[in-house]
Formats: C-alpha cells, sequence, structure tokens
C-alpha cells in the first residue's frame, strides 16, 4: 500500500505541514515528503529541535534525488501555543502531521504547567487551524503512554487501541485527551483526524543529551565513551522497538486514508479509539536484551566498552512496565505493513549517533 501511496505524491505533489519539524520523527517525515516532491512548511520552535537536524533533512533528500529540496522546505519558527502562528502556518495546507510536543513522560512530570499547554492546549490549536484553514487531513502523534497500567491480552501482552487503563504520567494523559480532542473535531467539523499511537521508536537524530534523552540513544553516548549506562529498575520492563522509517509510512498512509475510505467506513461506533492506531512492530523486548544489543554492536563498532555491564537504579516515576503493539488495526484500515528489523534499525541509529553527519 504504502508503495501506490508514495507513487500518488509523486504524480500529483501536494502542501504538507509538519509540527516539530526540527525534531527527530518530524525531520524524517519531512525529508521522505521532500524526497516524495512535495513543498513542505515546517513549523518549529526549536526548543528542542536543532538546525542541524533541517540541514540533515535536506542533505538526505538531496541525496535520494531531490536536487530542489532546498527550495521546497519553508520553515517558520513560531510555537503551537501560538494559535495565530499556527494558522498562518496552515495557510493553504493540504495534510497536516502534528509532532510538535514536550515528548517525556519525567519532563511532563517535572514542568506541568509547560507541558500541558503545548500537548494539550498547542494539539487543540493546531486541530483548530487546520480546521480553519481548509486542510484535507491531519495527523498527530499519540503514544503507547495512554495504555497507562493496561497489561495488554493475556496471550500475548499486546495492546489493543480500544483497551486503554489508568494513566501513569501527565504525559499519558496529555497524550490521550488529544486523541479525544482530534475525534471531536472529525466529528463536529468533518476534518479527518487520525492519532498514531507510537511505542518506542528507533533511528537517527535522536538527542543524546539532556535529562530527559531517550534510552537508545543515551546508552550509545555513554557507551561511546566507556561510560555506564543505567537501567531504571530490574531491566525486565518490555517494550516495542520500531524504525522511524515505519512511523514515516504510518503518517502518509493515515494521512491519505480517507482517500481510500469513506467517512462511513472510517467509523467506529460507540469506540472512543476511532482513528486511533497503534504503530509498532509488534515484538517484545525487555531493557537487559536491549542493553546486550547495544553493548555487543558498540563493542563491534570499536567503542571501548567492552566488559562495561550496566547499574541499576530505582524504577521512574510514570514509566509503564510492558509495552507492545497489536497493529492489527493499522493493517487492515491503513495497509500498514513495517518493512525494518528493529535490529537493523538500532544498527544504523548506533552508527549515526557515532557519526552524526
Amino acid at each position: 500500500m504504502i508503495e501506490t501511496v508514495e507513487a500518488q505524491l509523486r504524480a500529483n505533489p501536494r502542501r504538507w505541514l509538519v509540527t516539530g519539524v526540527a525534531g527527530f520523527i518530524g525531520s524524517h517525515l519531512a525529508e521522505q515528503l521532500l524526497a516524495l516532491g512535495q513543498e513542505v512548511v515546517g513549523l518549529d520552535n526549536f526548543e528542542t529541535g536543532t538546525h542541524a537536524n533541517l540541514e540533515a533533512l535536506v542533505r538526505g533528500a538531496v541525496a535520494r534525488g531531490a536536487a530542489d529540496a532546498d527550495d521546497r522546505l519553508h520553515v517558520i519558527e513560531a510555537d503551537v501555543r501560538d494559535f495565530d502562528g499556527v494558522l498562518a502556518a496552515c495557510e493553504g495546507v493540504d495534510h497536516v502531521l502534528h509532532h510538535a510536543a514536550v515528548a517525556s513522560v519525567p519532563r511532563t512530570i517535572a514542568e506541568p504547567l509547560d507541558a500541558f499547554a503545548v500537548n494539550v492546549d498547542g494539539t487543540f490549536n493546531v486541530l483548530e487551524a487546520a480546521r480553519q484553514a481548509g486542510a484535507r487531513s491531519l495527523v498527530h502523534a499519540s503514544s503507547s503512554a495512554v495504555y497507562g497500567d493496561c497489561p495488554g491480552e493475556p496471550e500475548t501482552g499486546a495492546q489493543l487501541e480500544q483497551r486503554i487503563g489508568r494513566p501513569l504520567s501527565p504525559y499519558a494523559a496529555h497524550k490521550h485527551v488529544a486523541e479525544v480532542l482530534g475525534l471531536a473535531t472529525t466529528r463536529s467539523f468533518g476534518l479527518p483526524v487520525a492519532a498514531l499511537r507510537y511505542f518506542n521508536i528507533v533511528g537517527a537524530r535522536q538527542d543524546p543529551n539532556g535529562a530527559y534523552a531517550a534510552v537508545i540513544p543515551k546508552w550509545v553516548a555513554l557507551l561511546a565513551k566507556g561510560e555506564q549506562p543505567a537501567i531504571f529498575g530490574d531491566g525486565l520492563n518490555t517494550r516495542d522497538f520500531c524504525p522511524v522509517e515505519d512511523v514515516v509510512q504510518a503518517n502518509l498512509l493515515a494521512a491519505t486514508w480517507p482517500e481510500r475510505a469513506s467517512a462511513d467506513q472510517r467509523e467506529r461506533p460507540g469506540d472512543p479509539s476511532e482513528a486511533v492506531f497503534n504503530v509498532g512492530l509488534g515484538g517484545r523486548t525487555t531493557l537487559l536484551e536491549l542493553y546486550e544489543m547495544i553493548h555487543a554492536g558498540m563493542v563491534e563498532l570499536g567503542a571501548p566498552c567492552e566488559g562495561l555491564a550496566p547499574r541499576h537504579e530505582d524504577p521512574r516515576a510514570g514509566d509503564i512496565v510492558h509495552s507492545r503493539a497489536d497493529i492489527s488495526r493499522a493493517r487492515e484500515q491503513l495497509g500498514y505493513a513495517p518493512r525494518r528489523s528493529m535490529q537493523a534499525a538500532l544498527r544504523a541509529t548506533m552508527k549515526w549517533l557515532l557519526n552524526p553527519s
């Protein structure tokens, strides 16, 4: 399905808005769109996004044959909390991919007011601006954090979109509220909105620095210096790690989904998870297993970390114990089909973190 969608986009280019364009996922979205010949408006306040990511995404698109990529990327420095700025960015846009967020469980606990303003008020601003501007569809980043203490299916631990538990953090609550706002926007105003519940994303351009860095880039950065990483808890927590390339695929499929399915076909009466899709691989890896993979890969790549074991610290507040995506709905409705293994994505990520150019 994704090959068909990409061919259609190449044949009939469109204008896209990517919020959080200078961040990890946003930069990959913009790169793929530019490589497909699309016009991209990127919005970012550069609080966590970087100009280096913008340069990297343009280089990546050019390397893939999009010689005029820089001419088709229009970056606006603005904040999603500024409605007028968001509305201006939405002018003439066909599709909106909303990824600007405070995307950290610990940070939403440490900075609850700012995090709510970005994740909830900011998402409302993007939804309303897209509606007023006449966009054809909107996709926004949700999270597996929404599942909270839901254990998943008894046999597999896989989590289904229609069953969630109690939120374990402000971040989880923010993302759930954003899903509800999206559904209300569709039901009240007719704008097709899809929410993608990301599991743990693997790929280049994740920031390894700072107190809230994701586990993979942080561990790689420490092992590259021969320093000891920390595992919070006993290391038996499980995660579903997904290549960022498959996240990009899911966004393009979700943005164009209304063109393949009528409004009636997209509805799930009585189900508050309508137009919500898990995005992962459907796998399950413990943090101890993840550490062994990264450690072995870093030793092979020449890092001075042979024999270095992790230290264990107390579990962090708000962390989900087990996380695994059931991707049946995304497969059946969107045509989503993961194309890259977690191991391949992890290897590419380590190489990039050792040589981020």
